[in-house]
């Protein structure tokens, strides 16, 4: 027999912890008693606390197909993946924007493939690029 759990209601929302303490601690046949047990499961499944989630933006729809590859090569030369054309960085401003606007999706970031031994301001350059043209960089090296 239960001692005095019968008359126990689910109390508020407030004091959920004292009920399930109550519920726990004060039932002579534990762990068997299915009338607290199952005062137990309602008090527990009835209160669950709100959960204040962050608000997600809306991603945005990049997927490989939306990136061009700008590649560095050791020499400090530029060239893209589908061409085995080498660029000064001059020239190879010009190649970039008319590949962009020749392109048929919307690029929205360029990924930055240099060789490890290629020099930083190679790579910063095409880094100014991006940020000048509203592009999201995206940074790789060969090993």
């Amino acid at each position: 027999m239960c001692l005095g759990l019968k008359n126990i209601q689910i109390m508020p929302k407030i004091f959920t912890p004292l009920t399930i303490i109550l519920l726990i601690t004060s039932c002579a046949q534990k762990p068997d008693c299915s009338e607290c047990m199952e005062k137990l499961n309602r008090c527990a499944m009835s209160t669950t606390p709100p959960i204040d989630l962050p608000v997600t933006k809306q991603e945005s729809t990049y997927s490989e197909e939306n990136q061009l590859t700008a590649i560095i090569f050791e020499n400090n030369m530029y060239g893209f993946e589908d061409d085995e054309t080498r660029y000064t960085f001059e020239e190879y401003k010009e190649a970039l924007s008319e590949k962009i606007e020749a392109s048929t999706f919307k690029v929205q970031k360029i990924k930055i493939d240099g060789h490890r031994l290629a020099h930083y301001e190679s790579v910063f350059n095409v880094l100014a690029f991006c940020q000048a043209n509203d592009l999201n960089p995206v940074l790789a090296y060969d090993k």
